[in-house]
């Protein structure tokens, strides 16, 4: 599948989680001596992207990346928080939203979820039935809804996802089995491969 020409969109990539079970930043993690946040604003402007951000938390530092962020304006609320703010700042009528810790998403896999969007139309990923919030494409449709649930309390990014679902401003997309392994995430250090057995350097 090819993306429409008319689609054009920004990346949003969410930087901002505490990284509490990683014990360690997991933007500054590295692959193939490329720190996550790097390579993943490199794929999103890779993709098409006309501009590509971070999405991090009030005060996080991140070695001085020379990059553009954008905080979240409700610190402590989780990826919801950062969702909002991101989509709030998108200028494009589509958002690529990347988290920074899931280093095995690939340009294929990007330029699929592309080529499923319309016009007015975002995509959801699910993988084994479960949404994949924070690596998909939204429209600014959905950021009333984000900031509605965030004035309630109600933080499950899950439920915010399938709610842009449902009502139409999303599709849903289920991943094929071989390829839902690319969406796995690293949340503790046993989750990271030894450097010498990666096989995910490229795009």
């Amino acid at each position: 599948m090819t993306q429409p020409d008319a689609i054009r969109f920004e990346a949003a990539i969410l930087a901002g989680g505490k990284s509490r079970r990683m014990g360690r930043d997991k933007a500054l993690l590295a692959v193939c001596g490329e720190p996550l946040w790097q390579r993943q604003i490199r794929l999103s402007l890779a993709c098409g992207a006309t501009r590509a951000f971070l999405s991090v938390r009030p005060g996080q530092h991140l070695g001085g990346a020379a990059v553009e962020r954008i905080e979240d304006v409700r610190a402590d609320l989780g990826p919801l928080s950062g969702l909002a703010s991101s989509l709030s700042a998108c200028r494009e009528s589509h958002l690529l939203v990347l988290a920074v810790d899931m280093p095995l998403l690939n340009e294929d896999i990007i330029r699929e979820m592309l080529a499923r969007c319309g016009h007015d139309l975002g995509i959801i990923p699910h993988v084994d039935g479960n949404p994949q919030p924070v690596s998909a494409i939204y429209t600014r449709r959905c950021l009333d809804g984000a900031v509605k649930r965030l004035g309630e309390n109600s933080l499950a990014a899950a439920d915010w996802a399938q709610e842009c679902v449902d009502r139409g401003f999303c599709l849903r997309w289920d991943v094929p089995a071989p390829h839902s392994s690319l969406f796995a995430n690293w949340n503790v250090p046993s989750d990271m491969p030894e450097p010498t057995r990666h096989e995910n350097c490229g795009l």
